[in-house]
């Protein structure tokens, strides 16, 4: 069976395709520029009175698309920073590790930051680990230089083998996952032309199935208007192919 790889405009839009593995078990390895695990329907379930998210009305939302018989209407209550939480809370995915450029400053019980030398949380189902705690986001303070430096070397080898070390510390399962690519991941152009791709190949082959979100307009923030999401999609379309061959499957929004 060949190897499906997905690419949607919008990131929530992805979970068509996560949908096909509900029940699974599958873990979750997401390579983003931002986090993408806000909880889901906040913005559905705010109250303008209390200045804060119904419970109440945050609950029926989950509830009419908990059966995720029409995957189209849960995207349509969901922004594209709430697929994550909502794929947990329905069984699409059994846990999500992300590796991100922005951290998360509000993690509670539900998402564990990492690297840290706190008790593993039993609850969390999110592992976070933000670029800014990598070994190589040295000197500290994170300046303006050591970011600049972090986005060229953000999809090498010598970056992903610490990121993923790290998450096995955490459970990651490298033989049950899927693999999730946020085209503003990429903010730089040297990071597609390093040529130290082996263990994002290996990832690739790896993954039960892989998932990219264009997000068109993001990719030009992030990478201050020097790069586009169709360089990005075209730069990781050709990685898989080198990586599966005849193997891989490409299917469009």
């Amino acid at each position: 069976m060949k190897k499906r790889v997905y690419v949607a405009e919008s990131h929530h839009h992805v979970i068509k395709e996560w949908a096909r593995y509900r029940k699974c078990k599958m873990h979750l390895l997401s390579l983003d520029f931002h986090t993408d695990f806000i909880e889901a329907f906040c913005h559905k379930s705010y109250d303008p009175v209390s200045h804060s998210c119904s419970r109440v009305r945050q609950a029926a939302c989950l509830s009419k698309h908990t059966s995720c018989t029409d995957i189209e209407a849960a995207i349509k209550d969901l922004r594209n920073d709430q697929h994550i939480d909502f794929a947990l809370q329905i069984g699409m995915i059994e846990k999500a590790f992300v590796f991100s450029h922005d951290s998360n400053t509000r993690a509670g019980d539900r998402v564990l930051v990492v690297p840290c030398r706190k008790k593993q949380i039993a609850q969390s189902r999110i592992i976070s680990y933000s670029e800014v705690s990598h070994p190589l986001a040295t000197p500290c303070p994170y300046s303006d230089i050591t970011e600049a430096k972090m986005a060229k070397i953000i999809t090498t080898d010598e970056v992903l083998d610490e990121v993923i070390k790290t998450f096995c510390m955490y459970g990651f399962n490298r033989g049950n996952y899927i693999l999730d690519v946020d085209c503003d991941f990429v903010r730089d152009r040297e990071a597609m032309t390093h040529g130290k791709f082996q263990t994002l190949e290996a990832l690739v082959k790896g993954a039960k199935a892989v998932t990219i979100a264009r997000e068109p307009c993001y990719v030009d923030l992030c990478s201050n208007h020097t790069l586009s999401y169709s360089e990005i999609e075209e730069w990781l379309v050709e990685l898989i192919k080198g990586s599966c061959g005849d193997d891989a499957e490409f299917v469009y929004e």
